[in-house]
């Protein structure tokens, strides 16, 4: 019984054994009832709207001097001279819309234009970005700056870069009247003569007081202006020219006129009249501006005569006569009278004719050209 069952359990292992190793051999098929995983799909390309390159050429013109004392005044008088110019033409075969951003930075705000430009069309855009408040009163010596500027245009409500630069400049004194500039040719492309005027300050407490001073050597005692009629304009005169030269003691100091060019650009300082008043010297110009002032404050219509390499004044001998007397103002100090300053006037009027450049100041005020402020 015994030798029975271990016959059976050596027989039961050889079957099992057996089996292992058969099952071992076989290769066994996938179950048909199962799929294969699928292959990975490649990942979808990403669509970029990308919008087609604009065929914009843009140019510019600028000031590379920066007329700091009158900047304010740019494209604001008659002259329409801006600060930058931009001429930009669409070259493509459909219309953009284009906008033009420009700063000198840390001296302006920045000036923003948008507008739109049809294909094969031309447009001329100007700029002067806005002084910051306080900026004209670091300015007392020129300053090196950055003007930037950059031209852009709309796709789908996004900004799309043309064109970005940063130029440098000069920003000139606050004092400094900027006359011409002119391109490398020599060809002239700003002319400020007329600016000017901005050095002619009637509304000074400094002209006031010195008006209430001439009162003094007036018969009446009284400043009247062009209600004397003509006979009552040279009294007027000889009693500002008095207090000028005798009781203020202002003295003529020699300085080129128009002669300091730098590069391409003719620049001269010029003091207030205030200051004119306070140091007791001034130029040519200086102390036209001086007289001018003075003239004007009495309501009389003041002239600036330039005439090559110096400049002095005239007064309308009443309004609207275009009659003038001519006073050279340089001619200051012990001795002289206001008879030699007419006569100096007169001569310097004679021998510049056909050189002579009339600045009528009041024509200029109405064209916008306003006194600079004193501070």
């Amino acid at each position: 019984m015994k030798r029975s069952c271990t016959r059976l359990k050596t027989i039961l292992l050889c079957i099992l054994l057996l089996a292992t190793i058969t099952l071992a051999c076989l290769d066994i098929e996938p179950d048909p009832g199962e799929k294969p995983l699928p292959t990975p799909a490649p990942p979808t390309p990403t669509v970029v709207d990308a919008p087609p390159p604009p065929d914009i050429d843009v140019d510019v013109i600028y000031y590379e001097k920066v007329p700091t004392a009158f900047y304010h005044l740019l494209g604001k008088t008659s002259k329409q001279q801006n600060f930058c110019r931009f001429t930009l033409v669409n070259q493509g075969t459909e219309p953009l819309t284009l906008k033009i951003t420009s700063e000198i930075e840390g001296f302006t705000e920045q000036a923003v234009d948008t507008f739109d430009l049809g294909a094969g069309e031309t447009i001329q855009v100007e700029q002067t970005p806005i002084m910051k408040a306080g900026a004209r009163d670091q300015l007392n010596e020129g300053q090196v700056a950055s003007f930037h500027y950059k031209v852009t245009y709309l796709y789908n409500g996004e900004e799309k870069l043309i064109e970005e630069h940063s130029i440098t400049v000069d920003m000139m004194s606050k004092r400094d009247l900027v006359v011409a500039i002119v391109d490398p040719d020599g060809e002239l492309v700003g002319d400020f003569r007329e600016y000017v005027v901005a050095w002619v300050t009637p509304a000074s407490s400094s002209i006031e007081k010195m008006l209430r001073q001439a009162t003094e050597y007036m018969p009446s005692e009284a400043i009247y202006g062009y209600q004397g009629g003509e006979q009552g304009v040279l009294p007027q005169l000889a009693a500002v020219y008095r207090v000028i030269n005798d009781v203020y003691r202002i003295r003529y100091v020699s300085t080129p006129v128009s002669l300091a060019r730098t590069d391409q650009t003719f620049v001269q300082r010029v003091r207030l009249p205030a200051e004119t008043i306070s140091q007791k010297a001034g130029n040519c110009i200086e102390t036209a501006a001086l007289y001018a002032a003075a003239i004007e404050a009495m309501d009389m219509n003041p002239l600036i005569v330039l005439v090559p390499g110096h400049a002095f004044v005239a007064c309308e001998t009443n309004d609207g006569s275009n009659q003038y007397i001519f006073i050279e103002t340089t001619v200051l100090g012990e001795g002289y009278t206001f008879e030699d300053a007419l006569a100096a006037g007169q001569s310097n009027w004679a021998k510049f004719q056909g050189q002579t450049i009339l600045i009528d100041v009041r024509h200029w005020r109405t064209k916008g050209i306003k006194p600079m402020p004193e501070d």
